[in-house]
């Protein structure tokens, strides 16, 4: 999949009813459900004088392609935004890692699509859609236990089963 192609027309986030977010296996909502409690849609983007922000001045750096009306970069430019009106820090350290682990799952995906054109399609959207949920549970999970691997070195190598105490 070219970068073009993941930059331009359907956003990378758009659930099969052309709305953006998905739903997760467990109901509940993606990144759009935060972003709608916000209040924040594509008419609300404010672009700096000089037409730059954090978003987009991190993108250049990282040497990512981007284009004049990407809904991508416009999406992460939202979300940017909110982060940082909630008091969660952006900084080039913490994107430039979350930009490499996501880099080897975007690899991962691009290794599973088919050489016919039509499965290639149907793998990418159809992929896209149904995994993402899949990789927010992965988080999670993946959160959880560096947490209890945390708790298990604090609390003297014990695993604490009854977290009620």
């Amino acid at each position: 999949m070219s970068s073009v192609s993941a930059g331009k027309g359907a956003d990378a986030g758009q659930g099969p009813d052309g709305s953006e977010g998905t739903q997760g296996a467990d109901g509940s909502e993606g990144a759009q459900g935060a972003e709608d409690a916000q209040g924040a849609d594509d008419s609300e983007v404010s672009e700096p004088v000089d037409g730059t922000s954090p978003a987009r001045e991190w993108l250049s750096r990282r040497g990512w392609h981007t284009y004049g009306d990407d809904l991508l970069v416009a999406r992460l430019e939202r979300v940017w935004a909110a982060c940082e009106a909630a008091g969660i820090q952006l900084d080039d350290e913490l994107m430039d890692g979350y930009a490499e682990a996501l880099e080897q799952v975007a690899r991962l995906d691009g290794d599973t699509v088919p050489e016919d054109p039509d499965e290639a399609v149907r793998r990418v959207v159809v992929g896209t859609v149904m995994l993402e949920p899949v990789l927010l549970t992965l988080r999670l999970l993946a959160q959880r236990e560096l947490s209890v691997r945390r708790a298990e070195t604090v609390d003297g190598g014990r695993l604490r089963t009854d977290l009620r105490r």
